[in-house]
């Protein structure tokens, strides 16, 4: 289990497109919707949440997601060739060049 303090996290406020990509181990952002998304070292996730959906594109690397409750507006997260959509959880999802989980 990772554990963070809020004043440790980046603040992701933005409804375009957004590019997170991490040098150090384990960066932890805070989305607009108050779900946290936390990224191993080097990896790449796309945001692009809008008025009814929250997509996100897990490009490489690794992710834990801790998705915010919302029956509204499900949490979609995309990884090779696979897409996982939610409502409200939380899980990891590790993209690489030869496989997915």
């Amino acid at each position: 289990m990772l554990f963070f303090s809020l004043s440790s996290l980046k603040k992701y406020k933005s409804t375009a497109n957004r590019l997170l990509q991490t040098e150090q181990k384990w960066e932890s952002f805070l989305l607009e919707d108050c779900s946290v998304v936390e990224l191993d070292s080097r990896s790449k996730l796309e945001i692009n949440f809008n008025s009814k959906s929250r997509k996100t594109t897990l490009i490489s690397g690794q992710a834990l997601f801790k998705v915010i409750k919302n029956k509204d507006k499900p949490f979609i997260v995309r990884a090779g060739n696979n897409t996982i959509t939610v409502l409200g959880t939380e899980f990891t999802v590790k993209k690489y060049s030869d496989f997915t989980v």
